[in-house]
């Protein structure tokens, strides 16, 4: 989710006053809309460029915002907070807890930088180097990607801050906690730099990779455009481009949000865009903002396949330019509200249909709800699932498969979490064919329940299905990236296709974490 950091309006008037309180100075009236921009836009080297024009003169009333702003964009926080302490103005106390918090969060941080220099990752030593593999490989086809649409040269390296919790999201980007709690946000795109949770936060994790992926269209958008962009644009874009890196169409959703959005349509019940607010991170419900997200990168998504792959950098330079209702009119010749009416009448013309809603809502930027199906069973059903697992935890999985076949019996559509028990203790007892028959059976989405993709992998490798298996197994382990068996099966896929490198890192993975 992007987050607006700063704004532009205050800037201005907050320029405006050091040019009067700083007579003479060589930050000139001339320079500061470009000093806004600059800022805006997290253009370090121009701002600083800028400043320094005033940092001979004596520091008075707002300069020290300017620099300790300048300094966060840079990732000095220390700098930060001991130049924000001599500030005032309405973002200094925010922007003095967002320094702290990044002082205190980071330094007990490790630093690796990729191969490619394109990223600087920070993250907790030990168990999330995990990530690094998979992170580096979404992160620079990715980035490779959005030079290429956007007609971009970004400067590198991009600061990746893995937060080993919650509290330390919030910290390190200035969002309450709270709202991070309602929304089921996991990461943020905040002062130059991209910060996500650790997946170790959530039981199953969450899909990191295309989170940062998500994150980085709006570290793109904001360099492109500063705080020009939309929120709407900004979700919409980076919902609808999140898992382009491995393959999917533009607008991808997975099938509960196709379903939630299909639901919404039939029922009229769609979102404004004037209740998502600025950031979808304060919105009061994690379904609502599923369905918000399932809006906008439906809406986004259309954008590009009726009006061509360019539209996004020609919106871009428009924002530039003029407010979002002359940019959206001079690039479309439609009004925003025209467009939309136009998007909710093909989704209506295409036959929306209101379909069962699969347990949890899925959702890259969203905390998995599904798991642990007790609470919506009966009491026999429940019975035999807590039979069932502990049958196959004390060896005896062709047992556990019949009681796992007996609760699904109860349900009206396949539970994810009862399929991928079902689904591996086939596995572990010698079944792999009926665990594939099974799982093309259930139609349960795994690019949105990992945890059943795991077990496609898992059967795939036990009947030599290789090449198959290795897509299954890398959305298993692009959420959770600490479970062995996954970790091992991809060793064996990677042995028997010939990259003894990967293979010897993944076995390394899997014994790291048994």
């Amino acid at each position: 989710m992007g987050v607006v950091n700063s704004s532009r309006t205050r800037l201005a008037v907050l320029l405006a006053v050091v040019g009067v309180f700083l007579p003479g100075a060589q930050v000139r009236a001339s320079d500061a809309s470009r000093l806004v921009a600059a800022l805006s836009a997290w253009d370090v080297d121009t701002a600083r460029s800028l400043l320094a024009k005033g940092v001979d003169a004596s520091l008075r009333k707002d300069l020290p915002l300017l620099l300790g702003t300048l300094h966060l964009l840079e990732g000095d926080s220390v700098k930060a907070e001991e130049v924000l302490a001599h500030a005032t103005g309405p973002d200094v106390s925010r922007l003095r807890m967002i320094a702290r918090g990044t002082r205190k969060v980071t330094k007990n941080l490790a630093i690796a930088t990729s191969p490619s220099g394109r990223f600087q990752f920070l993250y907790r030593p030990g168990a999330d180097e995990a990530l690094l593999p998979y992170l580096i490989e979404a992160g620079d086809i990715a980035f490779g990607e959005l030079e290429r649409r956007l007609d971009m040269t970004v400067p590198t390296p991009v600061r990746v801050f893995v937060a080993p919790s919650f509290e330390d999201l919030a910290s390190v980007t200035g969002l309450a906690r709270a709202d991070l709690d309602s929304s089921g946000a996991v990461a943020a795109c905040s002062l130059n730099r991209i910060v996500m949770v650790s997946p170790a936060r959530l039981p199953r994790g969450y899909p990191y990779a295309d989170t940062l992926a998500h994150e980085l269209v709006h570290y793109f958008l904001r360099l492109r455009a500063g705080d020009n962009v939309p929120m709407w644009l900004q979700e919409g874009m980076a919902k609808a481009l999140e898992s382009t890196w491995r393959g999917a169409p533009e607008g991808y959703l997975n099938k509960t949000l196709r379903q939630q959005l299909a639901d919404a349509v039939v029922k009229g019940r769609l979102l404004p865009l004037a209740s998502m607010g600025t950031s979808l991170s304060g919105m009061s419900r994690p379904e609502d903002t599923a369905l918000a997200f399932a809006e906008l990168a439906s809406f986004a998504g259309w954008l590009m396949k009726t009006r061509g792959s360019q539209i996004l950098p020609r919106l871009l330079d428009e924002l530039t330019l003029a407010d979002e209702s002359v940019a959206v009119l001079r690039v479309t010749g439609r009004s925003i509200e025209a467009l939309r009416s136009d998007w909710i009448a093909s989704l209506a013309g295409n036959g929306a249909q209101v379909g069962p809603v699969a347990a949890g809502t899925g959702g890259v930027l969203l905390r998995e709800t599904a798991g642990d199906p007790v609470p919506s069973l009966g009491p026999d059903a429940v019975a035999q699932y807590r039979l069932g697992n502990l049958l196959q935890v004390s060896g005896r999985p062709g047992a556990a498969a019949g009681k796992y076949r007996s609760v699904l019996e109860t349900l009206s559509r396949p539970h994810p979490e009862v399929v991928a028990r079902l689904a591996g203790a086939l596995v572990d007892a010698g079944n792999p064919d009926a665990a594939l028959a099974f799982l093309d059976e259930s139609d349960v989405d795994e690019d949105e329940f990992s945890w059943v993709a795991r077990e496609r992998g898992r059967a795939l490798v036990r009947v030599g299905r290789f090449a198959e298996a290795e897509a299954s197994l890398e959305t298993a382990i692009r959420s959770d990236p600490w479970d062995p068996e996954s970790h091992e099966a991809l060793a064996r896929v990677f042995g028997a296709t010939g990259r003894a490198d990967l293979a010897e890192r993944e076995q390394r993975l899997a014994n790291a974490w048994r």
